[in-house]
């Protein structure tokens, strides 16, 4: 049995999506390492501080965290959601499956029994471009930022995918609006041929 429209399209949607937001995560997830390390680098050279992310660091993203709360730049919850960010990149990455398994087909009966462990998060790459900014921001004052040439080459595809967000959401609203609008005459007809 084909999958219909609306879930194709959902699928689509979520593929995209997820393909930028693993863009995202590694590029915010290199930048605040290599800020962090510039700097201290510099501040090394000056005052022999020791550097707080050295090469071999264990838990360097972590650790990357709490330096960014130690200096302001994050709250302790900004940085334990930021955290959370990073696993469901994670999850997209190793067990895309499992955040993918809810779009079943609606016919049948069998595929809405599935209980998922993992569940999309239409937010995340919202999320990440919001971090992405207040980090920037916090750093400026007081950092050397790291720059990178990925952000430019990735730049073109994402404008095209979203572009192609925008367009399949339009498409899918107006699809979900069409389903409903089916689901609920389909209980209505139900509903009268029970009163007969």
């Amino acid at each position: 049995m084909r999958m219909p429209a609306l879930e194709k399209n959902i699928l689509k949607y979520r593929l995209i999506e997820m393909t930028i937001i693993l863009f995202h995560a590694e590029s915010l997830k290199r930048f605040i390492i290599d800020s962090i390390r510039a700097t201290d680098e510099l501040h090394h050279k000056f005052d022999k501080r020791a550097q707080r992310l050295p090469t071999g660091t264990k838990k360097v993203l972590q650790k990357a965290f709490e330096i960014l709360v130690q200096d302001g730049i994050l709250t302790k919850d900004e940085s334990d959601e930021l955290h959370g960010l990073i696993v469901y990149r994670n999850d997209i990455a190793h067990r895309i499956h499992q955040l993918t398994a809810d779009i079943v087909h609606p016919e049948k009966p069998e595929n809405r029994l599935r209980q998922l462990e993992f569940k999309y998060r239409y937010d995340a790459l919202g999320k990440f471009e919001q971090y992405r900014t207040k980090i920037e921001q916090g750093l400026q004052s007081r950092y050397i930022l790291s720059l990178s040439l990925d952000s430019v080459f990735f730049e073109n595809a994402e404008q095209t995918y979203k572009e192609e967000l925008r367009r399949l959401h339009k498409k899918i609203t107006r699809q979900f609006e069409i389903r409903k609008r089916q689901i609920e005459s389909q209980k209505a007809n139900t509903y009268s041929e029970e009163r007969r």
